[in-house]
């Protein structure tokens, strides 16, 4: 393997070599695709998005991005996004991996970093299971130690009927959501006023929880504009009425992940978004999805938020852990 070298790549630059590469192997995110961090300034983050060839093909792919303090610098994958960590090809190797590894620490030891900082996507999000194996086992035999910062919600979609997935209490929601004649209407144009009607409601309801969107406005409309379809607002209204929406990342060919999801406080109705949630799984059904991703359910250490994980739970969903990897160097 002494043949492998690491190479700092440009998002911008390095473009094209990217993009093709991340249509080619399976276990690529849209977290990974440059188009999506570009929605970040050049200058918000000091990048080190980097490379692994062989005979000068690329082999794999890792965003990073350097968080420098005067009491230690921290080399972190993702930066401003959900997941990160490698990319690589469809059938690589556990001593490959071992390389890049090895290639990685010596790579940060110049700039003085401490700390890697490694998370990955849920194993749901990974169609071959190798990719994961590999992976893990490499990252233990190098010394990196797994820890979990967050529970998200996954629902298993595949051949699965939606009353049968949902719990009686989802069941009766979304019966009478359709009684009530509430619809669903799907968004993607960047132009269109309802993605403003949506972000009033999330700032609306993240405020009672004191919190704010990842995203700024004009974020979301980059977004929209650029990822090509794989980003899409689903409302639900009744009459002229926006009830609630939700935010659906298309973050592979399997799995979506519902990035944000909001109702209206004035209308407060009880059951839109359980019924959103309905309508969305079917769409994804109908497209072959195998998984929606809820969202991070809890911060592990803080207390149990109950009333989130039952909503959850009545969807179909089961508990899953975020994996984040570390090593001290």
């Amino acid at each position: 393997m002494n043949n492998i070298y690491i190479k700092l790549l440009d998002i911008r630059k390095d473009f094209d070599l990217l993009s093709e590469f991340l249509r080619d192997n399976e276990n690529s995110t849209l977290f990974h695709d440059p188009i999506f961090l570009m929605y970040h300034s050049s200058n918000k983050f000091k990048e080190h998005n980097l490379g692994f060839f062989k005979k000068n093909q690329l082999q794999a792919f890792i965003p990073f991005a350097l968080l420098e303090s005067a009491k230690q610098n921290v080399a972190l994958s993702p930066y401003g996004a959900s997941f990160g960590g490698f990319v690589c090809k469809n059938d690589v190797s556990f001593l490959e991996i071992h390389s890049y590894l090895q290639l990685l620490i010596d790579y940060f030891k110049k700039f003085n970093v401490s700390k890697i900082n490694l998370t990955f996507p849920p194993r749901n999000y990974f169609k071959t299971q190798n990719i994961i194996d590999n992976l893990y086992s490499g990252l233990a035999q190098e010394g990196f130690l797994l820890e979990s910062e967050y529970i998200t919600s996954i629902v298993d979609i595949k051949n699965k009927e939606l009353m049968d997935l949902f719990h009686s209490s989802a069941r009766r929601k979304y019966i009478n959501a359709q009684n009530s004649k509430i619809t669903m209407k799907i968004v993607e144009d960047k132009d269109n006023a309802e993605l403003g009607i949506f972000y009033k409601m999330l700032e609306d309801t993240l405020k009672i929880h004191n919190a704010s969107p990842t995203h700024t406005f004009e974020e979301l409309v980059y977004l929209f504009d650029k990822c090509q379809g794989r980003i899409k607002l689903f409302l639900a209204k009744k009459d002229s009425d926006y009830l609630a929406g939700i935010v659906l990342f298309l973050v592979t060919p399997s799995t979506a992940l519902a990035f944000y999801n909001a109702r209206n406080l004035e209308e407060n109705d009880p059951n839109s978004l359980t019924f959103l949630f309905g309508k969305t799984i079917e769409w994804l059904q109908e497209r072959n999805y195998s998984f929606l991703d809820l969202g991070t359910t809890q911060k592990i250490g803080v207390p149990l938020n109950k009333g989130l994980f039952q909503f959850k739970n009545s969807l179909g969903s089961t508990s899953v852990l975020r994996e984040k990897w570390t090593i001290e160097i």
